[in-house]
């Protein structure tokens, strides 16, 4: 069950608010992919340079305290191909999953934690912190998804690209 603080869309299979101390991303905080992680890395250096400012590089090794690592390693659940789990506190913030599909998911949950700014195409000076929390989470149906009857919506295709990026933050297939 969520811990109440949490407001994820969609809801996660499992969530547990920890005492472990708080997550913070600094100016020199890195992204540490390891496996098949570089694509997930690659989205949320992406998404997250234009609003916090940071470099936020993309790197190999081992991670400190204030970076986050997304690692793939796959392992036996085949019955939950996509699945994730997302742990930080004080001492880093980690996604490991056991397919890049399931890294992705996790870079989507992460910015949902984050402050609302993470959203942002300019820089906002703001705390980036993401409180103690153990999220694990997998799609509980295979094709999680939002139809639009494009003959008779009338949108154009940048509008459609919009929709479909905006889908896919809440692990949607549009």
């Amino acid at each position: 069950m969520a811990p109440k603080n949490l407001a994820l869309v969609p809801l996660p299979a499992e969530s547990v608010a920890t005492a472990d101390g708080t997550f913070r991303l600094i100016p020199k905080s890195r992204i540490v992919a390891t496996g098949d992680a570089v694509d997930a890395a690659t989205y949320f250096a992406q998404k997250a340079r234009k609003s916090t400012g940071f470099t936020l590089p993309i790197v190999t090794g081992t991670a400190d305290t204030h970076d986050v690592q997304i690692t793939v390693a796959p392992d036996s659940s085949e019955d939950k191909p996509e699945s994730y789990t997302l742990a930080a506190d004080a001492h880093g913030l980690k996604i490991a999953a056991n397919t890049s599909a399931g890294a992705l998911n996790g870079v989507q949950t992460l910015r949902q934690l984050f402050p609302q700014w993470i959203e942002s195409s300019s820089v906002v000076t703001t705390p980036w912190a993401v409180g103690g929390v153990v999220i694990s989470d997998y799609p509980r149906y295979e094709h999680p998804g939002v139809s639009i009857d494009v003959a008779r919506s009338f949108y154009t295709v940048d509008e459609m690209k919009e929709h479909i990026d905006n889908a896919a933050q809440f692990k949607f297939n549009a």
